[in-house]
């Protein structure tokens, strides 16, 4: 047999189902690690890197494996991986039908939107560049409620505070002008990095902060701020946001108790409008108070086990109602949902949504509520 038709034949008969077992070993590992994240999540450390593997890259990784080995095998003259390939195909099926309908809920775009009557924005700009016009961004979604979290520290800053004052009307000055001291209705706060403004009035507000893992730099940081607002429902609303810590190292279980000690350890000040139109703080600041809404940047998938340490038992708004696989970043290329919704049994979500804003580092997450 001349040498060229030996090396063909070894080809065939050894290396092409070597390859195709050894693709089929690989695209079972993938799996293997891939099921574990989705069942540990980030209980431990070390399976929460493991957990925040994106399952789309996971699927455009396995797949191709899985039909090169069957292109490879029938390209040989042995069998190589028959067995576990039926297998793999028939489970890698099953995560893709759960991953487009189970987390990206697409067959909700089929379903006609309810009418809400609580419309929250939030978005995490967090921005790199230009971030010039961000103000309308926000402004041309109609929210109710408004949270801009880390606007960017140049001219841009003061335009998009300017506009999200204006998401209300100016507040009227009830006090010694009009005889009587009277708090004023307050539309906007803004403080640690976290703007919020709403067609409601802000009755009270506080804040609690705190670095993990011993240092104090902006990855470290971690901020959960109240507003109690009234006008927009029947009772009055407290929202909470969150921007918590984003260093990698970081555990997320961790952090997310920290943040519930924080809590929990509050002591003030809370704040509360005055008749001439500023915020002062309270002599006894009472507890922080338990939220109906809870918005922001987790740093932590949908689904993490690490998240029920901070909202407890709330809804996701995405799982409840989300049309599309709310992934908010990066904001280009979206593949992972770090920034969350959850409310309370007393709301219930119509509509939610994570939108490309066209600037910033994360996509906007826009909600539609219904309100008892």
């Amino acid at each position: 047999m001349p040498a060229r038709r030996r090396r063909l034949s070894w080809i065939r008969k050894r290396l092409l189902p070597a390859a195709a077992r050894l693709l089929v070993v690989v695209a079972l590992l993938v799996l293997a690690g891939w099921a574990v994240g989705q069942t540990l999540t980030d209980t431990h450390h070390i399976t929460q890197y493991v957990w925040w593997i994106p399952t789309p890259i996971v699927l455009a990784l396995a797949w191709p494996m899985v039909l090169a080995s069957w292109v490879l095998e029938r390209m040989s003259t042995r069998l190589g991986g028959y067995q576990l390939r039926p297998i793999l195909s028939f489970a890698l099926f099953g995560i893709t039908v759960w991953f487009v309908f189970g987390v990206g809920h697409l067959h909700r775009l089929a379903i006609p939107v309810g009418k809400g009557s609580l419309r929250v924005a939030y978005w995490n700009l967090a921005v790199d560049d230009q971030a010039d016009g961000a103000g309308e961004v926000v402004l041309d979604l109609m929210p109710d409620i408004a949270v801009v979290a880390n606007p960017r520290w140049d001219e841009s800053r003061g335009s998009l505070l300017h506009a999200l004052h204006t998401l209300a009307p100016p507040p009227e000055l009830t006090g010694p002008e009009a005889g009587a001291a009277v708090p004023v209705a307050m539309h906007f706060l803004f403080s640690s990095e976290i703007a919020l403004a709403t067609r409601g009035c802000i009755t009270r507000w506080g804040s609690t902060t705190f670095s993990a893992g011993g240092v104090n730099d902006y990855e470290h940081r971690g901020v959960v701020l109240f507003a109690q607002i009234e006008g927009l429902t029947d009772q009055a609303l407290t929202v909470w946001v969150v921007d918590l810590p984003s260093a990698p190292a970081l555990w997320r279980m961790e952090s997310m108790q920290q943040a519930r000690s924080a809590i929990a350890s509050w002591q003030g000040p809370a704040f509360v409008p005055s008749p001439e139109g500023k915020w002062v703080p309270q002599p006894d600041a009472g507890v922080f108070p338990n939220a109906d809404l809870i918005v922001g940047d987790f740093n932590t998938p949908r689904g993490s086990a690490s998240l029920e340490a901070l909202v407890g038992s709330r809804t996701n708004a995405h799982a409840a109602a989300g049309r599309g696989f709310g992934y908010t970043w990066p904001r280009k290329g979206s593949i992972l949902a770090i920034d969350h919704c959850f409310i309370s049994g007393d709301l219930r979500a119509v509509a939610a949504r994570a939108m490309d804003p066209g600037m910033g580092r994360h996509r906007l997450l826009l909600i539609d509520l219904k309100a008892p």
